[in-house]
């Protein structure tokens, strides 16, 4: 009897498939705490010429989701110069 359960176990043992677990590397991790930027509009205000500081500003509409919630968020900001605007794709905090 212990030789039937034995062979029955071994047989068991042996039948079972391995199942094959690999992970893609096209698979992105969502990070909860990253609002990404969907969207970038970007306008410039001209500044006033009869102030002490005559140049302009850019005026950005934003837009983003969390990936998490899927919660989109529209905030406008303003920034003095153009290699501070972030790009699309990018995370941005957008506060409350």
């Amino acid at each position: 009897m212990k030789r039937v359960l034995l062979v029955l176990g071994l047989v068991t043992i042996f039948s079972c498939e391995k199942e094959n677990v690999s992970q893609s590397n096209n698979q992105t991790v969502e990070d909860c705490n990253c609002d990404r930027i969907v969207d970038v509009k970007k306008f410039y205000i001209v500044g006033d010429a009869q102030s002490s500081d005559p140049s302009g500003t850019y005026y950005c509409p934003i837009t983003t989701i969390n990936d998490c919630n899927k919660m989109q968020k529209f905030r406008d900001f303003h920034f003095k110069n153009e290699y501070n605007i972030p790009k699309v794709g990018d995370c941005y905090d957008m506060g409350i």
